[in-house]
């Protein structure tokens, strides 16, 4: 089962035509240094730092760190409880908490806090910044949202220009510029887009920080709404939350823009630009599609058939991801494991305002009937409705959809009588699909009966469309 679910995803888990995020052309990738913000700089730019919640420094997804502060017997005294271990136990105000950050098994990052205020009030201040030089102009990446990232638009960098010796012009503020603010360098425009850890950075010739209907965006919010989401649609069948991985994240970060600059792919290329070990490995345990949002990108992969069944497994623990100029990319198989469940259903019992049709397409076809299956044609069809079973044998089955008691035309795959011939059980799932959109406002009654673990198995459900 492993080496089918690794063929499957290495081959076949392209999603996705559609484009949620403008992002430009993309002008270069330029290696970044992450360290310590220069003196200069962190006396220049103000920054008041964020308190803590509830004694937790609250941190991006993607920082492999978590820390907690416990309060001591006396005022302004604190011991640390950190993950991984850190070489402070007892912490006392106003104070420096210095760490090295490690991304996956080569890149480290040092990282600095500065930490103030009271036992009822502890404000915390990143101290750290990522640079890199373009056309002989230096950059400097701001922590500013104090989550031990770089990106987000909260954040913002400061330019030196050519033959500045400091960051700073005699009796002049320095020049801070917000994430959404571009630089003007010869004729053109350029705006930047760093990767949390702050290793790479994208030069881009239009905001990246807008959609093309011309909301804004921010990639660390964007992140995060994606893991809530992730959380909540798993919460409903009673599953376990995920988290993200940091490691994982950061290989997957590297096949987005692998796949940004060659198109959708499970592999790469070692000889092109972009590839690195890491990317190959991800772009194999993942699913991706071609948008500029992780968010876009999961709504696409759960209004599917074949991906919805690697995010909602009941076993999976952790994800990564990651997100380049118009390509998402989310590691959902390195902690994917066999585990005996009950059967479950998406949509589950009773949910309400469910999408009317596929949002994209998906490959391979749902059906078999071709390679894939285009956005044009999937909009012509019923979401899709699955029920997945553990790794038993399942036989003799029946799928039924009604409105009421009339039934609705649907087309049927099973374990038993897959769509696509070399995944030999379906992946233990059930689909059905009506051959035409859902009605709006209508409820729906879902019947299946089967043979499973030797056994008269029958499952009904409603739920109700948007």
């Amino acid at each position: 089962m492993r080496f089918t679910i690794t063929l499957w995803l290495a081959f076949f888990a392209l999603i996705g035509l559609s484009t949620a995020q403008s992002g430009g052309s993309l002008v270069g990738v330029y290696r970044a240094t992450p360290g310590l913000l220069h003196p200069l700089i962190a006396s220049n730019v103000r920054n008041d730092g964020a308190p803590l919640d509830q004694n937790r420094l609250v941190l991006h997804p993607t920082v492999p760190l978590e820390v907690v502060f416990v309060p001591g017997k006396r005022e302004g005294e604190f011991s640390l409880r950190t993950r991984p271990e850190h070489n402070i136990k007892k912490f006392i105000l106003p104070g420096l908490l210095n760490t090295k950050l490690t991304y996956g098994k080569a890149r480290q990052r040092d990282h600095r806090f500065s930490v103030s205020g009271s036992s009822s009030k502890v404000m915390v201040r990143s101290e750290s910044g990522t640079t890199f030089k373009l056309k002989n102009f230096e950059f400097c990446f701001l922590d500013l949202s104090n989550d031990g990232a770089f990106g987000s638009a909260s954040d913002g960098y400061v330019v030196k220009e050519p033959k500045e010796m400091q960051w700073t012009k005699p009796g002049q503020p320095i020049d801070f510029r917000a994430m959404r603010d571009p630089v003007t360098i010869g004729n053109q425009k350029l705006w930047f887009q760093p990767d949390p850890a702050g290793f790479t950075v994208l030069v881009l010739d239009q905001n990246p920080f807008t959609t093309v209907d011309g909301k804004a965006y921010d990639p660390g919010e964007d992140f995060q709404d994606t893991l809530r989401m992730l959380n909540e649609s798993r919460a409903k069948l009673g599953f376990g939350p995920v988290v993200i991985e940091p490691s994982l994240s950061d290989a997957c970060y590297e096949h987005a823009l692998y796949c940004s600059e060659h198109g959708l792919t499970h592999y790469q290329d070692p000889a092109k630009a972009f590839a690195s070990p890491a990317g190959a490995v991800a772009g194999k345990n993942s699913v991706i599609a071609s948008t500029g949002s992780m968010r876009t990108g999961y709504e696409m992969w759960l209004t599917s058939f074949f991906h919805r069944i690697y995010m909602l497994n009941p076993a999976l623990t952790t994800v990564g991801m990651g997100a380049a100029k118009g390509a998402t990319c989310m590691d959902v198989q390195t902690t994917y494991r066999a585990s005996e469940f009950e059967p479950y259903a998406w949509p589950p019992p009773d949910e309400r305002g469910v999408p009317l049709s596929w949002m994209s397409g998906e490959t391979p076809h749902p059906l078999g009937t071709s390679e894939s299956m285009d956005q044009a044609e999937a909009v012509r069809y019923g979401y899709p409705i699955t029920l997945t079973f553990p790794s038993h044998v399942v036989t003799g089955v029946s799928a039924q959809l009604f409105i009421g008691e009339e039934e609705v035309p649907v087309f049927v795959t099973s374990p038993e009588k897959p769509s696509v011939p070399q995944f030999e059980r379906n992946f233990d799932t059930i689909f059905l699909m009506a051959k035409a959109p859902l009605q709006p406002g209508t409820g729906y009654r879902v019947v299946i009966a089967c043979q499973f673990r030797a056994k008269a198995f029958r499952k009904e459900w409603m739920f109700y469309t948007r």
